[in-house]
């Protein structure tokens, strides 16, 4: 990367921080004799079917498969568990008893191939650093790499979780800091894999230690994969805006608001949108791993390492046979998003889930006790607490913990690619933001702290919420403690914050940018995500060519091969054409609070309120619909189009009405007698109205029929009225623009006719002249369309008047009545 003004961005330097989720092991050469370490620390009473027992399983899993790999002399495999005593006692799909070979490939030939330590905190802590040193010293002195495997519980940023009693935390730095000063080399190319705190399959650091094996700009890649879903809000806003790259230009142009979503949606509506957030959601915090709800080893699909360099050591496609037949789980109950991942069973997720809330609440010292940390504690504790929390419940939490532990690992990234120091030399989740500061760091923490804190996301809202207006409470210790440590680079620069101010807006600004640049880039290669946007687009009258070619031959009534997990109530199965029922989401009740400082109860079976990870939020309020808008918006723009090349009166060109008149249920006396000349006509329009399912609408033509002559001047002017208010009076309290327009051009031309018609009559009827001739008017029809502009009727006989029988009799056909009787 270039320089930023005098500071340089070097993203390598970050790689210690990058992650990688696999489904198979780490890419080592095995010609070179690699060195490598495995470590199994579950305690005895997590090493169960229903909590830690699957990290057990990974770790004999990985001994079986590095099994004939090198020299036996090369491998040293650490366990707190008894494993002889363990398989003993479990049941398994494994046929490891005395003598079986899948035994002897566990404990060697001798069975001495695994050695049990202590399994206290002070003990097994003790033995593994000394021999993560030993085993570093080995692989220097044989300059080869070494690679730990560490299956233990970890943090949800990958630390190591020892727990015998007490959770203690090594960290990957005093990882790295045991390996140097064992060597000497702080250049010896180390990887670590860990289970993965939010997925299937395991968490690789594949440049712990060493040189980085790609370039500055794939770096960048790879850490914008690792840091989660840090900015899923700010996405979220992008794909339903109306500056959306999901969104083709013309439908951008003609979009009237900002937010793209109708005003008042349609459950289908409000489905495809739920699903589009889900799935940008899971594709985050999945790390763009195509199999993060599988667990088994995958070795026919896309290889996540050749994302980083090509395999040169054991092809992807060999590690499939040495990997043993790991027992799973096929739990009807288990959590749906989570899939085979943490053991499969719903009971080992749910176990899974606390023991990271447990770990959160552990740590990031200072947060609980303060308001800014909201109801994120309420949240967690009311989880941990419930007999049988749902789904949805359990997405919550699990957002809220990727928000927080995506916000800090982006954090480690930007400090390691600025070489930051660290405040303490404590990572962001340990460190303890306190206010015992000298005045000069608390102004220079303050000024970075005032321009970084803008660069970290709000939690993304859940489906069916909305962020309150201002009761927003941010998480913030990330980027405080990214601030602490730019605070501490400036050290020398006493109380001037200048520098300070100049390197947040530009070194770590740039960088934040480039991850979000990045993970969107990601997103809109993503399949799964391109389908979820283009259904919502189309459901909410977006769709185009373009989206159409995404979606090919999915039916967006009804999306196949998907599984809803956004709705707050249950998930919504879609029949995949195997004959399945579509479970049915009733739409919850509002939950507003009327009192802004009441504290929300957590409904588990209603709407979940969102009220813990950033503040209170609420379902979102109905609105009006503003899909009739943008229709008329459309028809107003080929309106437009057509007017320039047309002398037709624009009013009466594309609005011919759809509808019937009907009689009313009582007929309504004719008002009193109103000079004709009078523009102001306030009589209700009392016919009654309903649609029809016509055909579609043709332009009015403005030229009389040839057996009918213009001598009655309110039949156009009536058709015009009824016509204009018709359309204005079936839309909201609010009448659009376009429609304005039509009344008033409509008005403006029926006053014009209506004046100069009523003064002939007026003259005809005053002068004296001969009787009109005896002509039998022809039965009207009952539609609009009879009373078209300029289509007038024929004048009334004497002997033999014109009766509409299904119409009342309207104001000014009345007054045409009494001027002809006159």
């Amino acid at each position: 990367m270039g320089s930023l003004g005098p500071y340089v961005t070097d993203p390598l330097a970050a790689m210690s921080e990058v992650q990688l989720i696999l489904h198979a092991p780490p890419d080592f050469p095995i010609s070179k004799n690699t060195e490598i370490l495995g470590v199994c620390g579950v305690a005895d009473n997590y090493a169960k079917a229903d909590k830690y027992g699957w990290i057990v399983a990974d770790f004999l899993a990985y001994k079986v498969g590095c099994y004939g790999l090198g020299r036996p002399s090369d491998h040293t495999w650490l366990s707190s568990l008894d494993l002889h005593c363990f398989l003993e006692n479990v049941s398994t799909k494994l046929d490891a008893g005395p003598g079986s070979p899948m035994r002897r490939k566990i404990f060697g030939p001798n069975g001495d191939q695994i050695t049990t330590v202590p399994a206290n905190n002070a003990g097994f802590l003790n033995v593994l650093l000394t021999q993560i040193g030993d085993s570093a010293k080995s692989a220097a002195s044989k300059n080869v790499p070494l690679v730990i495997f560490m299956f233990t519980p970890v943090t949800p940023e990958h630390d190591i979780c020892i727990d015998f009693g007490e959770k203690k935390f090594l960290t990957t730095e005093e990882i790295c800091r045991t390996i140097a000063e064992a060597t000497g080399n702080p250049n010896l190319p180390v990887t670590l894999l860990t289970p993965s705190a939010f997925t299937g399959g395991w968490n690789c650091r594949p440049s712990l230690m060493g040189p980085s094996r790609c370039s500055a700009t794939k770096a960048m890649e790879l850490i914008a994969r690792s840091s989660g879903g840090a900015f899923a809000d700010t996405f979220m806003k992008v794909f339903t805006s109306r500056q959306s790259p999901l969104l083709a230009r013309e439908h951008q142009d003609i979009a009237r608001y900002d937010d793209l979503m109708p005003l008042s949606p349609t459950v289908e509506q409000k489905n495809f949108l739920h699903h589009l957030q889900g799935r940008v959601h899971e594709i985050l915090e999945h790390g763009f791993s195509p199999f993060a709800s599988r667990h088994t080893a995958v070795v026919n699909g896309p290889d996540p390492w050749e994302i980083l360099a090509p395999r040169i050591g054991v092809p992807l496609k060999d590690w499939g046979p040495r990997f043993m037949d790991r027992p799973l789980y096929e739990d009807v109950r288990r959590v749906e998003f989570f899939g085979e991942a943490f053991g499969g069973e719903r009971s080992s997720q749910l176990f899974h889930l606390c023991y990271l809330i447990d770990i959160e609440l552990s740590t990031c010292p200072g947060d609980w006790n303060k308001k800014t940390a909201g109801m994120t504690q309420e949240l967690y504790r009311g989880f941990t607490e419930h007999p049988n929390p749902d789904d949805d419940h359990f997405k919550q939490v699990f957002d809220a913990l990727d928000y927080r532990a995506s916000s800090m690992k982006l954090a480690h990234c930007v400090a390691k690619a600025l070489h930051l120091p660290m405040p303490g030399n404590l990572k962001c989740r340990y460190w303890n933001d306190g206010y015992d500061q000298d005045d000069a760091f608390y102004k220079r923490h303050a000024a970075a702290f005032g321009e970084a804190h803008n660069l970290f996301d709000q939690v993304a809202v859940r489906p069916r919420e909305r962020r309150h207006d201002y009761k927003v409470v941010r998480f913030l210790r990330a980027s405080r403690w990214l601030s602490a440590c730019i605070a501490m680079k400036f050290a020398n620069d006493g109380t001037d914050t200048a520098n300070v101010k100049i390197f947040v807006n530009s070194s770590v600004t740039d960088f934040i940018t480039q991850v979000k640049d990045l993970q969107l880039g990601l997103l809109l290669q993503d399949k799964d995500v391109l389908k979820a946007s283009s259904r919502w687009l189309a459901a909410i009258g977006f769709g185009d060519s373009r989206n159409m070619e995404i979606l090919g031959a999915i039916d967006t009534s009804s999306p196949s091969l998907e599984v809803f997990f956004p709705s707050p109530v249950a998930p919504v199965y879609v029949d995949k054409g195997k004959g399945k029922e579509v479970a049915k989401v009733e739409e919850p009740p509002s939950l507003w609070f009327e009192k802004q400082n009441q504290s929300p109860v957590y409904p588990i079976q209603q709407a979940p309120v969102n009220v813990g990870r950033d503040g209170v939020v609420f379902p979102a309020e109905e609105r009006a619909d503003e899909f009739a808008l943008q229709q008329a918006l459309l028809n107003e723009a080929k309106f437009n189009k057509e007017k320039e090349k047309t002398v037709i009166e624009p009013a009466f060109q594309h609005h011919k009405p759809l509808i019937s008149i009907h009689q009313p249920p009582a007929a309504t006396p004719a008002p009193e007698f109103q000079t004709p000349r009078s523009p102001v006509r306030k009589s209700p329009v009392t016919t009654v109205v309903e649609p029809t399912m016509a055909s579609a609408p043709e332009p009015v033509s403005t030229k009389a029929p040839s057996s009918y002559t213009p001598d009655t001047p309110f039949s156009g002017y009536t058709a015009i009225v009824q016509e204009v208010a018709d359309k204005v009076l079936t839309k909201p309290d609010e009448v659009k623009e376009v429609f304005a327009q039509i009344l008033q051009d409509a008005m403006k031309i029926a006053l014009s006719r209506m004046d100069a018609s009523a003064d002939s009559r007026l003259s005809a009827i005053l002068s004296p002249g001969p009787p009109p001739p005896s002509v039998v008017q022809p039965a009207r029809s009952t539609t609009v369309e009879a009373l078209a502009v300029n289509n007038p009727t024929p004048p009334r006989s004497p002997v033999q008047p014109t009766t509409l029988s299904s119409v009342q009799k309207s104001p000014q056909r009345a007054i045409r009545d009494q001027l002809e009787d006159t």
